[in-house]
């Protein structure tokens, strides 16, 4: 795990060691350090029926990323290649949330279509570091307008990587 002091916030990723997918990501701002050589980081969930319990994985890698300057620890975690992650929800009604990872800096462009290659939504179009990020459509197009119910397809393009998938939106 990384940590540095002197940080304001901090990312935490779970990530599958076999594939490097990333299972959980989860921003803090304003992150409130403490002064500590380790710590420990654990979470619960709550089940349906109101109870509590670990979450176990044995293939799993955890890190804590602060907003200070990278080290060579930090830069071992940084993604080995790029990836676009499934939408989720999905389906959804109002606001999905896409995860993706940039290896190195790229020109990335995420865009929304339709089943007939139309564009609908242009997401990201600009120039990222290194890292994990998140992104969020809320099922409108570039006019701000509710697109239909139906089935829309998600791109994405940074340097010679492409990658698609699909999206429903049932309200």
């Amino acid at each position: 795990m990384y940590y540095d002091h002197n940080a304001k916030a901090a990312d935490i990723f779970v990530t599958d060691k076999k594939t490097g997918e990333v299972l959980f990501n989860n921003q803090m701002a304003d992150f409130a350090p403490v002064s500590f050589s380790r710590c420990a980081l654990g979470w619960h969930t709550q089940n349906k029926n109101g109870t509590f319990g670990k979450m176990l994985y044995d293939n799993i890698s955890v890190e804590l990323i602060t907003d200070v300057s990278l080290d060579e620890h930090a830069r071992s975690v940084l993604p080995a290649k790029f990836s676009l992650s499934q939408n989720y929800p999905n389906p959804f009604n109002s606001e999905t949330i896409i995860r993706y990872q940039v290896t190195n800096k790229s020109w990335v462009q995420i865009k929304i279509f339709d089943l007939l290659g139309n564009e609908i939504k242009t997401l990201v179009n600009e120039e990222k570091e290194p890292g994990y990020f998140t992104t969020s459509w809320n099922g409108k197009n570039n006019n701000n307008l509710i697109v239909p119910n139906s089935v829309y397809i998600y791109q994405m393009r940074a340097d010679a990587y492409i990658e698609s998938k699909k999206s429903i939106i049932l309200r």
